[in-house]
């Protein structure tokens, strides 16, 4: 399987995608393992013959995190919406601590998960269910990467041959979703919030546990298979998101399917990291980036919770995806707030000014979605159309504006 794994690799380097950048030494020839992945610690052969499968264990920590009353207001999940009513959730991730990297006695570990260190994360964030898919992608992009590699196509596959500056510099992804929807709040997430989140208050090698039974090539696993896509399941490409079950926070795909990329620079190991969470961009090699997790095409290994790489931020990779990350400090939707309705003629239309009237912006009138609303700037909306048989002379009606990232505000109007 590891000769298939390769023949893989060298395919697509042939047609122009770099092989993933090293995050440390190179491995041991002892190691057998494909030289697109970062080299084993001194440690991981010692563990190697513990048998028997061990489940996932929990972080006190993190389970015992403390909310404040506004943090419990927070919504569990908030659903954006993208240019041509394509959708995205992101899950509310909660505060807690939790340790980050593996310990040398980890069976599969590699260089550059160490040192194993404290990170305490004090505020909820919001993260992406699933990795952003290609519909997703090309509803704020307008279209999806030029790749030669058909490894997965299709609406509600994950976004695949995208650089880090396509995703985050700028003109990328994050930039352009942003300004649709009138903020500054999405972002990529950091290295330390991923791992946080692809463990879910476990602390075993994945969050479904130590998998020990099976082997961490691509041998035939029940248990990994429900939750991930490695090179023992997925046919030679990557899979349609959300089709393997969730982590304990009900995100979907952090074993597997695609590496994500993250906000921060390469560093060849935790040693100065920032306890807090926040993203490491000082220092390192800044023309590279971390990405997290592992591929359809990598070895079990490499699904683990704790498993780094880098590679470099302005060139594209057919197993490198990503998933979104939102700061909730507040809820990451924006209601709109209505100041004025008025009717205006000829032609008749009725002018709609206030705050936060994202592009895009959804308004239903007594229940029904009223489709011929032209949007002006965030401080003004027109409705027109046969709006004045909509809301005739002497009535009330009910009107509800909807945001694209789930913002709303209800009010009512007539004249």
């Amino acid at each position: 399987m590891i000769q298939k794994l390769t023949a893989v690799v060298v395919a697509s380097c042939v047609f122009g995608a770099c092989a993933l950048a090293v995050i440390a030494q190179e491995p041991t020839p002892a190691a057998a393992a494909p030289a697109v992945l970062p080299a084993p610690s001194s440690g991981s052969e010692a563990a190697s013959g513990v048998k028997g499968d061990k489940p996932a264990e929990t972080s006190l920590a993190s389970a015992d995190a403390e909310m404040t009353s506004s943090e419990d207001a927070l919504a569990d999940e908030v659903t954006i919406t993208l240019p041509g009513g394509v959708t995205m959730v992101l899950v509310k991730i909660p505060p807690g601590s939790f340790q980050m990297g593996s310990p040398y006695t980890e069976r599969g570990r590699w260089g550059g998960e160490d040192p194993v260190h404290l990170v305490t994360l004090s505020k909820p964030f919001y993260l992406g269910k699933t990795e952003v898919t290609q519909a997703q992608w090309q509803a704020v992009m307008g279209s999806n990467p030029d790749s030669n590699f058909p490894f997965g196509v299709g609406p509600t596959y994950p976004v695949f041959f995208v650089s880090w500056n396509d995703v985050a510099a700028a003109g990328g992804f994050v930039e352009k979703l942003n300004q649709y929807l009138g903020t500054t709040k999405y972002r990529l997430p950091s290295e330390a919030e991923w791992e946080y989140a692809a463990r879910a208050g476990t602390t075993s090698r994945f969050s479904f546990g130590d998998n020990l039974s099976c082997d961490d090539s691509c041998g035939d696993c029940t248990l990994a298979a429900q939750y991930m896509w490695w090179c023992a399941n997925s046919g030679v490409s990557s899979q349609a998101v959300k089709t393997k079950a969730g982590n304990p926070f009900g995100l979907y795909d952090m074993h597997g399917n695609l590496g994500e990329l993250v906000q921060d620079t390469y560093h060849s190991d935790y040693t100065g990291a920032p306890s807090d969470g926040s993203a490491w961009e000082s220092g390192g090699d800044s023309s590279r980036r971390i990405f997290r997790g592992a591929s359809w095409a990598d070895l079990a290994q490499y699904c683990r919770s704790a498993f780094r790489g880098s590679y470099w931020q302005d060139i594209p990779n057919s197993d490198l995806g990503f998933r979104l990350a939102c700061d909730a400090a507040s809820n990451p939707v924006t209601p709109p707030v209505i100041a004025l309705m008025k009717k205006v003629s000829p032609p008749f239309k009725i002018v709609v000014t206030g705050s936060n009237l994202q592009s895009g912006i959804r308004v239903y009138i007594d229940g029904t979605q009223w489709t011929s609303v032209t949007w002006k700037s965030m401080g003004k909306v027109q409705l027109t159309g046969a709006i004045k048989a909509a809301v005739p002379k002497g009535t009330t009606k009910s009107f509800r504006f909807v945001n694209p990232d789930g913002g709303e505000t209800t009010t009512t109007w007539g004249w």
